[in-house]
């Protein structure tokens, strides 16, 4: 059995639903954030870094969620976390590289600047401005497709879908303003085995 190491409103959110979508066994483990609970040392020795998510495969424990992804997608092909072969599955890599490694890493500038800079107010501003660009390129693509990958949902949808929450959280009608992004998460709402773990998740 698979062990999440998970907490409310962090991108552990989309391994919880990878691992719904290949119906394997799991149990999760909340680690309080707020409570500073991934700072002790108990914590430590599952995630040295005290982040979230961990993942504790029963042999190992996997950290950073993108390697999670791959290694659940490996062991159940016939979940469809990412196509199996072609430019669709190459596009679900490139578009889930592209939010971990661009737009993620602008949230923690946005709402924790003055561990960044000597100008907070500048630097939230600038981190608000260059999300809602890569915000901005992602509709592009959603506007020909129904899924990053193409026309089936993958890993990177489900992680995207984290992003727009934190989108929600800078600007609280952003998705009134991004009608393509609205069809989008109404798409992974209305996922028959992940759409009620976003819909109350969006209702923090």
């Amino acid at each position: 059995m698979y062990t999440l190491y998970h907490s409310p409103g962090a991108c552990s959110l989309a391994v919880k639903a990878a691992l719904i979508l290949t119906g394997a066994e799991f149990k999760t483990q909340l680690i309080d954030l707020s409570k500073g609970e991934h700072l002790s040392e108990e914590y430590k020795k599952i995630h040295p870094l005290s982040k979230v998510p961990a993942l504790d495969t029963g042999e190992f424990i996997l950290t950073e969620g993108m390697a999670m992804h791959l290694y659940l997608a490996d062991q159940y092909p016939e979940a469809g976390l990412f196509p199996q072969s072609g430019r669709e599955r190459a596009e679900a890599f490139r578009w889930m590289s592209y939010i971990y490694a661009s737009v993620h890493p602008l949230f923690g500038l946005f709402f924790y600047p003055d561990r960044f800079s000597s100008n907070p107010d500048s630097t939230k501003a600038k981190a608000k401005e260059l999300v809602f660009s890569h915000m901005a390129e992602v509709q592009k693509r959603l506007e020909k497709h129904d899924f990053l990958a193409g026309n089936s949902l993958s890993a990177a949808d489900l992680y995207l879908t984290v992003q727009l929450h934190w989108a929600l959280a800078i600007s609280g009608d952003f998705l009134e303003t991004h009608n393509t992004l609205a069809a989008f998460v109404k798409r992974i709402y209305d996922h028959p085995s992940v759409g009620v773990l976003y819909q109350e998740e969006f209702a923090r």
